[in-house]
């Protein structure tokens, strides 16, 4: 039974985005912003700051995602810590329930310490980032609501995750949130509870400055660029579906390294990954339907006003929903 999908826009679904972005350092490595904005924003927290996200602890046990979801009324930052933070503890534990999850027994000190850092966070780092990045999250979130009124939503959920599919074997969700974000591309992160999935899908918001080249060309000369990635890629080619170990024995270099290889390639659009809740592995397959032609992708960059760059270009922008550009303010 194919479930319902809905994409939700909020701007505290981003300031949480880009405060994981920061705070998540096993994804500086991959994270797209880089380094120097890792430094740069470093620059500009107070020590206070840094200490209160020194202590906040793995963020994953605390998902604001899911109560951003049910907070009424606009879902500022401001807004959205004010609803959270003047819950009782049994609205709290009743709410965490409604999700059929088990609840921590600490879950509102969890809460505390977790509205506390969004706070401190916006003020000093958020509420300073550039409108269009806000303005380029919700058109992406209008263009995937209106592809599910033409589209199965799991074609939809593929095409914004730019190939995930949730995985055959998994008890099937009744919806499935799709969430725009900025901070932490290249990946998509999923959060699953028994009869809801949301997953935040990476978004180019920015416009692209003339003359540089596209996020999708970049992505893609960094996936090929690489002798190990492109053994991954062959390996896969010659399965219908392998799962992570069996791409670590067959390359045999570290986990940490090939699930570094595996994004990037993800990232390109040139995998299928099937996703699942629990402990069951996540399994790749070639992603022969949408794959980007890398000669067409180069063409079109250096020769943009060729008729044939301008019509692949608008077919590609129709059939990616993540590629939001907007001018720049």
């Amino acid at each position: 039974m194919p479930f319902r999908l809905e994409s939700d826009f909020a701007e505290a679904y981003e300031c949480v985005a880009s405060l994981n972005a920061y705070n998540r350092r096993n994804h500086h490595k991959t994270l797209e912003a880089g380094s120097s904005w890792i430094k740069q924003t470093a620059a500009q927290l107070s020590p206070a700051l840094q200490k209160t996200l020194d202590t906040l602890g793995d963020l994953e046990h605390f998902d604001p995602s899911l109560y951003i979801r049910m907070c009424p009324g606009g879902r500022t930052t401001e807004g959205f810590v004010h609803w959270l933070s003047h819950l009782s503890s049994g609205e709290l534990y009743e709410l965490a329930a409604s999700t059929g999850e088990s609840v921590a027994s600490d879950l509102p000190d969890r809460r505390n310490r977790m509205a506390e850092a969004l706070l401190m966070w916006n003020d000093e780092y958020f509420r300073k980032i550039d409108p269009a990045i806000l303005l380029g999250l919700r058109q992406a979130a209008e263009a995937v609501n209106a592809q599910i009124l033409e589209l199965p939503p799991e074609e939809v959920f593929e095409a914004a995750t730019c190939g995930m599919r949730l995985a055959a074997g998994m008890e099937p969700p009744e919806q499935v949130i799709l969430v725009p974000q900025y901070h932490q591309r290249p990946f998509n992160l999923s959060s699953f509870y028994p009869k809801l999935v949301i997953t935040m899908f990476p978004v180019d918001a920015l416009a692209v400055p003339e003359g540089y080249p596209p996020p999708s060309l970049l992505r893609m000369a960094r996936a090929l660029d690489d002798e190990s990635r492109l053994r991954m890629l062959r390996f896969i080619a010659d399965h219908e579906q392998v799962t992570f170990t069996q791409i670590v024995q067959q390359i045999g270099i570290s986990k940490s390294t090939v699930h570094y290889h595996l994004t990037l390639l993800r990232a390109a659009g040139l995998l299928t990954v099937y996703v699942g809740a629990g402990n069951k592995q996540t399994s790749y397959s070639l992603r022969n339907q949408g794959w980007p032609d890398p000669n067409q992708q180069l063409s079109a960059y250096l020769h943009p006003d060729s008729p044939t760059a301008r019509k692949k270009d608008n077919k590609r922008k129709l059939a990616q929903p993540h590629d939001a550009p907007v001018k720049p303010t």
